[in-house]
Parts: C-alpha cells; structure tokens; sequence
C-alpha cells in the first residue's frame, strides 16, 4: 500500500516527466536535431558519462553555473564531475 501523498508525488513526476520530453521533442525539431534525446532518471553525472560512452558521442556540451562552492567556484558540481570523468572532450559554456 502507498503512503498517503506517494500517487500525488508519482502523477506530478510523471506530468513533469512527459512536460520535458514534449519540449525537447520541440526544441530538437526546431533546431534541426536529428538525433534527439530522452528524459533519464538518475544521478546526473552518472547518467550523462554513460549516455556519452554508449552512445560514441564525440563532445559533451555543459553550461557552467557556479552552485557549488567545494566543488569549483565556476562550474556546478555535475559539470565537474563530468569534466572529469567524461569519455569524450566536454565544452563548458558561461
């Protein structure tokens, strides 16, 4: 049995979910993206190395937003985690 507020949590992830997925179809058709992408659940760093090693791609794309003041003053903490460990070359972008 769900708690009480779990099915609420679970429709409002799901319409998040499918929100996402409907704007990056759009932005991927507008840009002239053949090869559009997907909503992942998962740690971010994680999920992104992955996707770049499975998929052979050849450069990773990340924007630089400076949350994260242990992990590096002008890059966010996934951005640093991917930079380091990406299997392709990562361009920061500020």
């Amino acid at each position: 049995m769900k708690k009480a507020g779990e099915e609420d949590r679970e429709r409002f992830e799901e319409a998040l979910r499918k929100e996402a997925e409907s704007k990056l179809s759009s932005f991927c058709r507008d840009c002239g993206i053949d090869k559009g992408g997907g909503t992942y659940l998962g740690d971010p760093a994680g999920m992104i190395g992955s996707i770049a090693d499975d998929g052979g791609y050849d450069l990773v794309v990340m924007g630089a937003r400076g949350l994260s003041y242990l992990q590096g003053i002008f890059i966010g903490s996934t951005t640093d985690t991917i930079l380091r460990s990406s299997p392709c070359p990562v361009l920061i972008v500020h």
